[in-house]
């Protein structure tokens, strides 16, 4: 049997513009690569003045692979960073690319940014220890499941298949690869207040939503043991976080399991914040959450109007939307809720259903943006299908990128304009958790 070398890895999170995040992805990858015995750095372009010392940073390191993830907006970025670490280092240094863009589209993604070596499709943990086990064979690398590379000899794109991880709890603690602390005080995180550490509890979504591609590689739903989630909760709290903010795609999918976390989580006396969907919650779930120590839930409303919610298959009517809503702050929860304005058979009529149920609604806080089909989703296809054109740098929730059924792009960033600006008058304050 092969022994494997020890390997170092750094991987860098890209600049995500600004919504910032913790890197906690990353995180997960870098604490399972180190405790299968690899050295690994976790770069964080996010982080204050970290840009000017990238390189700098690279060749103190000195790593044998260079890892990047990348949403669409930052491919040619995370392109750019892969381009220069190759210069700074060495021209056959390894570079490899996660996240959902790649993932979704490894044919064009390796075609057109050239940076890339390989193409880590899905879900990385095992991935990535398998890639630094093999790092200096790179015939052994390419035979690796859940990997995708360019053969240059038959100019073909081979994508290598594997099964989502199944056994969550097999991951080990990711908060000490990151700045912990400087997430801990970032207002950016959440409109809940400062204190909220990141958590992942559950992973997958096997819910259609049009607009997302999420589903794309993890429809699957997979949960962590209850009591597993409450040690490392117990030990983010050592760390100094004062709220937990599960960043799981939709955290009540299994009724039974999100139960059970609120019996573990309950004894521990804090606050924590969750996303989910008003058709996976009624008063008793709500108020099981509530004497747990749920302070927030992020609903994805997306719209007051019930054609577009056919249209994004989201499984609900409006008068759901505004009974759950009321129900979950009946229950003493905030509400948090997001609207996607812009959707390509929107009118007028439509986004007055949705400026209306927001004015009427008044949730404790709410984001708007304008809809930019993402790759993966199914509106990006049918788009692409139609023979739209998408320019990937272009795509933020900011700017209007497509046209709508008789709704100018400079009326819709007008109304959202005009959301964001009534916002402080319809929504209540926000404190700091204490």
């Amino acid at each position: 049997m092969k022994k494997s070398k020890k390997c170092r890895i750094a991987l860098v999170q890209p600049y995500c513009g600004e919504i910032v995040c913790p890197p906690l992805a990353l995180a997960y990858l870098a604490a399972n690569a180190k405790e299968n015995g690899h050295e690994v750095l976790l770069i964080d372009l996010q982080l204050p003045n970290s840009n000017s010392k990238y390189e700098e940073v690279l060749r103190t390191f000195a790593p044998d692979i260079v890892g990047f993830t990348a949403m669409t907006p930052q491919i040619a970025a995370a392109n750019s960073l892969a381009r220069k670490a190759k210069s700074v280092l060495k021209p056959e240094v390894l570079t490899i690319l996660g996240g959902i863009h790649g993932s979704v589209l490894p044919d064009e993604t390796l075609r057109l940014y050239d940076s890339f070596d390989i193409i880590v499709i899905g879900e990385g943990d095992e991935t990535l220890v398998k890639l630094c086990d093999e790092y200096d064979d790179v015939n052994s690398m390419r035979s690796v499941e859940g990997v995708a590379y360019l053969d240059k000899s038959s100019n073909k794109v081979v994508i290598n298949k594997k099964a989502l991880l199944s056994n969550l709890n097999q991951l080990p603690f990711p908060h000490y690869e990151y700045n912990f602390c400087h997430y801990l005080k970032t207002e950016q995180f959440l409109p809940h207040g400062v204190g909220f550490a990141a958590m992942m509890a559950s992973r997958g979504c096997p819910f259609p939503c049009t607009f997302c591609a999420a589903n794309r590689y993890g429809r699957r739903y997979r949960t962590r043991n209850p009591n597993d989630v409450v040690d490392e909760s117990e030990k983010v709290i050592s760390l100094g976080a004062r709220g937990l903010y599960f960043m799981d795609s939709t955290f009540m999918t299994d009724r039974k399991w999100c139960i059970d976390i609120c019996n573990v989580l309950r004894p521990l006396n804090v606050k924590w914040c969750v996303d989910g969907r008003v058709d996976l919650v009624d008063r008793e779930l709500l108020e099981i959450m509530a004497a747990s120590g749920c302070y927030a839930i992020f609903y994805g409303i997306e719209s007051g109007s019930q054609k577009i919610l056919d249209y994004y298959k989201k499984n609900t009517t409006v008068n759901r939307c505004r009974e759950i809503l009321k129900l979950t702050r009946e229950c003493g929860i905030r509400t948090t809720a997001s609207f996607i304005l812009g959707a390509p058979i929107e009118t007028r009529e439509d986004i007055e259903m949705t400026v209306n149920f927001i004015l009427d609604t008044k949730p404790s806080y709410y984001a708007v943006g304008i809809l930019s089909p993402m790759p993966g989703s199914k509106i990006y296809d049918d788009l692409i299908k139609s023979g739209h054109e998408f320019h990937y740098d272009k795509l933020t929730r900011d700017h209007a990128t497509i046209s709508t059924s008789g709704v100018t792009k400079e009326e819709l960033e007008k109304v959202m304009s005009y959301l964001k600006k009534v916002r402080p008058q319809i929504c209540e304050s926000w404190v700091e958790i204490k």
